[in-house]
């Protein structure tokens, strides 16, 4: 679970408890885990961002464009599910003091395809894009 030293924050705290991180699919400028709903047995993605102080309103564009597009449903669009903001510690030292960050997550829906294997198989058997 991801529940495991992070505080909630904002948004839907099921994707801290109800959901556990299977395996590593991808990463560009954010890491993407496959999880899966221990409810439902379902698969879903999350993508998790670092939210430094730039990295916070690329994240807030995201939710509310992937907010937008939902209303809109698309059959070639993964869906959104929801997000989440949390606070991730990590160490600990005899003081009791350590390091935290804040976290933002994505739950969509697992695609069937990477886009980035995608994009680069393309470019090596067809060259770049027109």
């Amino acid at each position: 679970m991801i529940s495991e030293h992070v505080t909630f924050i904002q948004g839907n705290k099921d994707i801290l408890t109800r959901y556990e991180q299977t395996h590593f699919l991808g990463n560009g400028n954010n890491y993407v885990y496959e999880m899966l709903d221990t409810q439902t047995g379902s698969k879903q993605a999350v993508k998790i961002f670092d939210l430094k102080n730039d990295d916070i309103e690329c994240f807030k564009n995201e939710v509310q464009l992937l907010e937008k597009i939902k209303s809109q449903p698309n059959k070639y669009i993964i869906n959104y599910l929801g997000y989440c903001i949390a606070e991730k510690r990590a160490g600990g030292d005899t003081n009791g003091s350590y390091s935290s960050q804040i976290m933002g997550y994505i739950l969509m829906e697992k695609g069937k395809a990477n886009l980035n294997n995608y994009i680069k198989k393309r470019v090596e058997t067809q060259g770049m894009f027109p």
